[in-house]
């Protein structure tokens, strides 16, 4: 199987966590704080809703009242001793007190409970003067008088109500201007809490993009760097099993035309031993600086191991890569001479193939002599082969030197 070449993603640390958290607990304080103006947002909005339905009680309670000072207006003026106007009068007071007890009602949900307190001291005395007026023990010009008391004590109470509903419709202007203030302030926090969240989400997908970015250019470097070999900065044989996979699997670029080149440097191993380790290394650096003054930006190099090259010449026929390999030798500054194998990819043929083809091309080359290059002949029908089996097992065969 091709070798994975996934790079490993950063991963995220404890510093990173501290890093941003003064950020994120900034972020936290504004939403807790928006969370609290709407809580406060709703509990002003059912208060103003309670002040209003109040605000409503106090005009139905006023009615009552002026509805009761005029029965007993009647009452008083009435000397025949009508009974329609008596009841009249008694249903008003009866109304008057149930407007009484549902503004009470309304009161005791809300702070100010002293909102209608003088009016319950007012009414307490309408309703003691109400009983001796319906005693029927009075004589008639007392019962005069105590009603004529009535109507002004009526008088008072309708004017203390009208300062009830002045104070109430006070506290609802304030409630509301209150509620519309706290509505803004609450709607600016949301929006700049909505806007530094969006800010720091930008600036954080932004560092994390670069560093990923950074990430992923240092692990493309260290895979680059694991498929070079560091004496001469050729590819290395991990890497040609890469470009094998890709080329297998793109079958329209070996049809653009293909060619391989097996290199092994002649009597290698003694120069080695007579010259030394030293002069043999620098030797094959010398040897690969001369590969690639001679290829095309295009051109893949390999070093396969030892003093064997791979050369991997795209839009390149074997005519034109034996012309390659003559200019080659024939300006080759180095004290050793080459011999090298050709051969042609074909359609449909794995690159496995081809490469074993191009060796056997090599071995052929060294057991004429040397110094001199072999074409490999068409391939035969091969069979199919995996392709990092068939590439392993062609590049573990031994050199010759």
């Amino acid at each position: 199987m091709c070798p994975s070449t996934a790079p490993a993603k950063p991963r995220c640390t404890w510093r990173v966590l501290l890093r941003y958290s003064p950020m994120a607990l900034l972020v936290v304080a504004a939403i807790a704080f928006s969370v609290m103006n709407h809580l406060r947002s709703v509990e002003f909005a059912d208060s103003l809703r309670q002040l209003r339905a109040l605000e409503r009680t106090s005009s139905a309670l006023f009615f009552a009242g002026v509805e009761f000072k005029e029965a007993a207006l009647n009452l008083l003026i009435d000397e025949t001793g009508d009974p329609v106007l008596n009841e009249r009068y008694l249903n008003a007071h009866t109304h008057l007190n149930s407007q009484m007890l549902v503004a009470d009602a309304r009161t005791a949900q809300l702070a100010d409970t002293n909102l209608f307190k003088k009016l319950k001291h007012l009414m307490d005395e309408i309703d003691s003067l109400h009983q001796r007026v319906t005693s029927g023990n009075m004589r008639p010009e007392d019962r005069t008088k105590h009603i004529r008391i009535l109507s002004f004590l009526i008088q008072r109470w309708l004017l203390q109500v009208e300062a009830v509903n002045s104070a109430i419709r006070l506290k609802t202007i304030q409630s509301d201007a209150a509620l519309e203030s706290l509505q803004r302030t609450s709607l600016m926090v949301f929006a700049y809490v909505l806007m530094l969240a969006l800010s720091l989400t930008t600036w954080l997908l932004n560092r994390w993009s670069r560093q990923q970015k950074a990430q992923l250019d240092r692990d493309a470097f260290l895979h680059r760097l694991a498929e070079l070999d560091l004496l001469t900065g050729l590819m290395i044989r991990r890497g040609w099993v890469r470009v094998c996979c890709s080329l297998d699997d793109n079958p329209a670029e070996i049809a653009k035309g293909l060619t391989l080149i097996m290199i092994d440097l002649d009597h290698f191993k003694r120069f080695n031993d007579q010259e030394g380790h030293a002069a043999g290394d620098h030797l094959l650096m010398r040897f690969a600086q001369t590969l690639q003054g001679k290829s095309r930006p295009n051109d893949s190099i390999v070093r396969l191991g030892g003093e064997e090259f791979l050369m991997a010449l795209p839009h390149c026929n074997a005519g034109s890569a034996d012309v390659l390999l003559g200019r080659l030798r024939n300006s080759n500054p180095l004290p050793v001479t080459f011999s090298a194998g050709v051969a042609e990819v074909k359609v449909g043929e794995r690159m496995a193939d081809a490469l074993h083809r191009a060796d056997r091309a090599l071995y052929r080359a060294k057991h004429l002599g040397r110094s001199r290059t072999v074409l490999a002949p068409p391939p035969e029908a091969p069979a199919p082969q995996r392709v990092n089996e068939a590439v392993a097992n062609s590049l573990e065969q031994p050199p010759l030197h």
